[in-house]
C-alpha cells in the first residue's frame, strides 16, 4: 500500500498544479478538511471512499486514475489538454471562417459561441 499511497500523494499535488488550486479549495470543493488533503499529500492518511470519489470528481477523473503511476497521470493530463486545446482551436478558426464569411456575426449566435467556447476549458 506504500507505494500506492505514495502515488495518491504525488498525483493530488499534480492535478492542484495544474488546476492551480490549494489545498483548501480542493478540500472545499471535495467537502474535506484542508488537513484531510494535507495529510493524503503526505501519506499520512488514506481517503475514506466517499472523498476518493469526491476528489476524482473535483478533477472530472475515475477513482482509480487517482492511484495510477504520477507519469503516467501526467501523460493522460498533457493528451486531455492537447485535444482540448486543438477543439478550442478548430473552433476558432471555424468562427473566423464564418467571420469573414459574413462580415458580420449576429450577436445572438456570437454569444452562443462565446458560451460554448467558455464551456469547453
Amino acid at each position: 500500500m506504500g507505494e500506492t499511497r505514495k502515488y495518491l500523494a504525488e498525483n493530488l499535488r499534480i492535478l492542484r498544479k495544474k488546476n492551480a488550486i490549494s489545498q483548501s479549495v480542493l478540500a472545499e470543493k471535495a467537502g474535506t478538511s484542508t488537513n484531510t488533503i494535507s495529510d493524503i499529500e503526505r501519506e499520512r492518511t488514506w481517503p475514506t471512499d466517499e472523498t476518493f470519489e469526491k476528489i476524482a470528481a473535483v478533477f472530472s477523473l475515475k477513482v482509480h486514475e487517482l492511484l495510477m503511476e504520477p507519469e503516467v497521470l501526467k501523460r493522460n493530463i498533457d493528451s486531455k489538454s492537447m485535444n482540448q486545446e486543438e477543439i478550442m482551436q478548430k473552433y476558432l478558426d471555424l468562427l473566423l471562417e464564418v467571420q469573414e464569411a459574413a462580415k458580420e456575426i449576429p450577436a445572438p449566435l456570437m454569444q452562443k459561441l462565446r458560451y460554448n467556447i467558455s464551456h469547453m476549458k
